[in-house]
């Protein structure tokens, strides 16, 4: 499962999701250029790059 954390979350937080969710991609909106997009724009385009949650 690809999973796109916002950026509300402490970037921090991250190595912590990564290891207690083996086998899923997470992500942070700020690795991939989306800091400060809105929800409305932000939850289409995650779906479009197969992200799930």
């Amino acid at each position: 499962m690809r999973i796109l954390i916002d950026e509300n979350v402490p970037v921090q937080m991250l190595e912590m999701l990564r290891r207690l969710l083996p086998g899923h991609e997470v992500q942070h909106v700020s690795e991939i250029k989306w800091t400060g997009k809105k929800d409305l724009a932000l939850l289409p385009d995650a779906a479009k790059r197969g992200f799930e949650a």
